[in-house]
This record gives C-alpha cells, structure tokens and sequence, in this order.
C-alpha cells in the first residue's frame, strides 16, 4: 500500500499554511521542475513572452521561467544547492537531475510541500507575542538558524484535527484572528443580555402592579358604599319607564 503524503500547519495570527511530506520523490521533482506542475513553464520571443507555450528545441528564444508566485530548492546529494526563483534564468543545462537531488522543497501561495532522501527538514521560525508563528522559513543541509530564528522539526508543526475541514480549530488558539472574533462575538452576545435584564429591572414589578389594582379596587368600592348610604345606587339612577301608548 502507497504510503501517504503527511501534512502539517505553520499556524499564525491570520492564517494557516500547509507544509506537506511528500512520500514521491518523481512527484517533488516534477511538481518543481517540470512545465505544466505551476512552477515553471517555458515562454516565447514569439509572443513576447507573456503566455506559456509547448517546448519547441527549434525555437532558440524560448526560456523556462518560474511562475511569480512559486519558488523551488533542489539539493543535491554531493551538497550542491539550485534555486528556482521568479525572475531568476534558469539554467536548464544546470538543473540537476531526479536522481542527483537528495532533498525538494517547493513553494506557492497555497503552502509548501516537499521530499527529503532521510525525511528530515530544516525550518526556522520567529514568534509574536501571542506565540504563533510571524516568519518562516523550510531549509535543508547545514543551514544555520538566523538572528531571533528558532528551529522546529516538521512534527512541531500544528497538526489539523481530522475532518475540520473549516478550520474551526482556530477559533481556540489564542492570538488567532478567528479567536478574536470569537471573543468579540462572545462580549457582544453578553452585552446584549445585560441590557436586556437591565432594562427588566426598570419596568414596574408584578407586585406593584397589583398593589395599584387593589388601590383602586378600594377607591372605587369606597364610593360604592358612600352613594348607597345618601340613598343612590352604587351604579348610575335607572332610567325612567317609558309611558306605554
């Protein structure tokens, strides 16, 4: 059975960002190498460059470019080191071979992904206040952490509760831009309540409610009695029989 590709979170205040192990060295390559994978494509004097086209050995203008939002690292097994950066010639004479690399790391706007011949990767962060991740950085080989950089291992990385696909569990790190507006949601439900118990309170009770009813109760029986000893009624004098025809 194929073993799995294995993903972990660089977690910090507004985002999460995947770095995936990849367990296929051809797939790490061709992701970082090859035309078509979103790395690089090959581009034309044709058309002045602007779209990608097939690879064409008779047209000596064309050039391999990395896309603008991607990058790639290949290190090779004898320590040698080729980049592939937007805006960077790449030498394709150069570039080296699948089986000459001992470790790929891939970069785009979605996250990272990589292979390493020992498994290992190199990552070096810094941290906010809060304690997420502010920069980062994935390496191999023998680099050497940065002023103010920490280096973690690819298991330090935050690992995504199975099947929270909404990433809800941001909402319980602190620090997070979902936590804060959970907080705030939170303050502004209790507010609410608040207001509205307090504004209960002002509103005139049940009891003196009934005590006002039974004031008047009073009042009225009182002026009952008074008309029934001057000789009236307690309701208003009857009316007079009409005279029958």
């Amino acid at each position: 059975m194929k073993k799995q590709n294995e993903i972990r979170y660089i977690v910090t205040d507004v985002v999460s960002i995947p770095v995936i192990k990849l367990n296929s060295k051809t797939e790490a390559y061709k992701q970082a190498t090859k035309p078509g994978w979103g790395t690089v494509e090959w581009y034309s004097a044709a058309d002045g460059y602007k779209n990608p086209v097939f690879r064409d050995r008779k047209d000596k203008t064309q050039e391999l470019a990395c896309d603008e939002d991607s990058h790639a690292d290949l290190y090779t097994k004898n320590g040698g080191y080729f980049g592939i950066y937007p805006y960077d010639e790449i030498d394709v004479a150069k570039m080296p071979k699948q089986a000459e690399c001992a470790a790929i790391i891939h970069g785009d706007s979605c996250g990272f992904d990589f292979w390493t011949q020992d498994g290992t990767i190199r990552i070096f962060v810094t941290y906010d206040e809060n304690g997420l991740i502010d920069t980062y950085r994935l390496g191999y080989g023998d680099e050497r952490p940065e002023e103010g950089e920490t280096e973690i291992s690819f298991d330090d990385l935050y690992q995504q509760p199975e099947g929270d696909y909404r990433e809800e569990y941001r909402t319980e790190i602190p620090g997070t831009l979902e936590y804060q507006q959970k907080q705030e949601a939170t303050r502004v439900e209790r507010d609410a309540l608040e207001a509205s118990e307090d504004s209960r309170k002002d509103r005139p009770g049940a009891e003196t409610l009934t005590g006002t009813a039974a004031a008047e109760i009073g009042t009225a029986k009182l002026y009952a009695e008074t008309r029934q000893e001057a000789g009236g009624g307690a309701g208003p004098p009857p009316r007079e029989k009409e005279e029958r025809g």
